[in-house]
C-alpha cells in the first residue's frame, strides 16, 4: 500500500486483525491454513504488502473491507465548513450497511433547542426533528434518530429565549430526559457536552437547570459528561442523582428499546386500521411514550423502578395493540367471506 493511504497501517494492528485481514482478501495461502495461524507479525505483514501490490479491485466491493472503511471516512467526515457527503449511503445496502455506523462515529452528533422544535444535526447537517419522530415513529427522520445510540460523540444546545422562562425549561428537560434514557448503556458514546447558548441566569434558575440536567445522569459513569455555558459543575449533580435513581441494567435497557421499536410498528399498523378504529390503542401507547421519554402531563419519575414500571406498561399497551389488530383482520375476513 502507497504511502498516500498510510493510514492503515499493518505495523500497528493485532495479531488478529493481521490474519483477518489475508483472510479478507479471499486468496489463497500457498502455506495453507493451518501454517497460516503460525505465521509472524514480519511475515504477515510482507504478505499483506505483497497483496496490496499485486492486487487489482474492478470494484469497488473487491476492495478488503479495512479499506472500504478507510475510504468511507472521506466522504462523511463534517469538515466544519460544508457538509458531510452522505449520498455514499445509497450506492448499496452492503455499503449503507458499512458506512453508516462511520457517519455516527466520526461526526459530532448534535440536539438544538431553541424556539422552533428540537432538530437533530448530523456532522453539521439537518437531519430531522427530535420529538415528533419519537411520538410517531413512522417520520422518515426515525432512523436517524434511532441512530443516536451509535454515536460517539453527543452535544445537546440548549439555546435559552429572552431570559430563562418556564418555555425554555420544559423544552431542555424533555431533551435532557429522552437523551438520558435513548443514550443508556449506549455502546459507542464517549463524550457528551451540555452547551447552553444566551444563558444568564440567578440562583434561582440555576437551581431549575440543575433538576433539568438530572436524568443524564442516567447514562454510564464511563461517559464524559461536561457544560459549557453554565456556571456550575455538573460532576457533582449527577453523582447524587445516580445515587438516587438507581442501577438500570443493560438487558432492561434492551427490552425497552425492543419494546420500543415493536410499539412503532403497531402504532403505524393501528393508524391505518379502517375507520380510525385502532385510534384507542394508538393512542395508549403513544401517551406511554410520551410519559416515560419525555415527562408530559402524569409523568412518572425517572429511577430505576418507575423506568421497569412504565417499559412493562408499554409491552402490555403494544400486546393489546397487536391483538386488538389481529381481531380486527380476523372479523374483516369473515365479513368477506359472508359478503361472497
Amino acid at each position: 500500500m502507497s504511502n498516500k493511504y498510510s493510514k492503515l497501517e499493518y505495523g500497528k494492528c493485532k495479531m488478529g486483525e493481521l490474519r483477518q485481514f489475508v483472510q479478507d482478501r479471499e486468496v489463497t495461502d500457498p502455506i495453507g491454513p493451518e501454517q497460516t495461524a503460525k505465521r509472524s507479525r514480519p511475515d504477515l505483514i510482507k504478505h499483506l504488502r505483497k497483496l496490496d501490490l499485486a492486487k487489482s479491485f474492478p470494484r469497488f466491493n473487491d476492495l478488503p473491507p479495512e479499506v472500504r472503511l478507510l475510504i468511507y471516512e472521506y466522504p462523511l467526515t463534517y469538515d466544519g465548513y460544508g457538509s458531510e457527503q452522505t449520498a455514499i449511503l445509497r450506492v448499496s445496502k452492503q455499503t449503507y450497511a458499512e458506512a453508516l455506523p462511520i457517519l455516527y462515529t466520526i461526526n459530532l452528533f448534535e440536539i438544538r433547542v431553541d424556539d422552533a422544535d428540537p432538530e437533530v444535526f448530523v456532522g453539521g447537517c439537518f437531519r430531522g426533528r427530535f420529538k415528533l419522530p419519537l411520538m410517531t415513529g413512522y417520520s422518515k427522520t426515525y432512523p436517524v434518530l434511532k441512530a443516536m445510540r451509535n454515536a460517539r460523540h453527543l452535544r445537546l444546545r440548549l439555546t435559552a429565549s429572552k431570559g430563562l422562562t418556564p418555555k425554555d425549561l420544559a423544552e431542555f428537560k424533555e431533551v435532557t430526559r429522552a437523551s438520558g434514557l435513548m443514550m443508556l448503556h449506549a455502546p459507542h458514546l464517549k463524550t457528551l457536552d451540555v452547551a447552553f447558548k444566551y444563558l444568564v441566569v440567578g440562583s434561582a434558575d440555576e437551581t431549575a437547570l440543575k433538576v433539568v440536567l438530572r436524568p443524564l445522569a442516567l447514562i454510564s459513569s464511563g461517559v464524559r459528561i461536561t457544560t459549557t455555558g453554565a456556571s456550575f459543575n455538573i460532576g457533582p449533580l449527577l453523582d447524587e442523582s445516580r445515587r438516587v435513581l438507581g442501577w438500570i441494567s443493560p438487558d432492561d435497557v434492551r427490552a425497552l428499546h425492543k419494546t420500543m421499536r415493536k410499539a412503532y410498528a403497531v402504532m403505524k399498523r393501528l393508524k391505518s386500521a379502517a375507520r380510525n378504529m385502532g385510534e384507542p390503542h394508538r393512542s395508549n401507547i403513544s401517551g406511554i411514550i410520551e410519559r416515560l421519554y419525555f415527562g408530559s402531563a402524569g409523568a412518572v419519575g425517572l429511577d430505576a423502578k418507575q423506568i421497569k414500571s412504565q417499559s412493562k406498561a408499554l409491552e402490555n399497551a403494544v400486546e393489546g395493540g397487536d391483538e386488538f389488530e389481529e381481531a380486527l383482520a380476523e372479523a374483516m375476513k369473515l365479513q368477506f367471506h359472508k359478503d361472497e
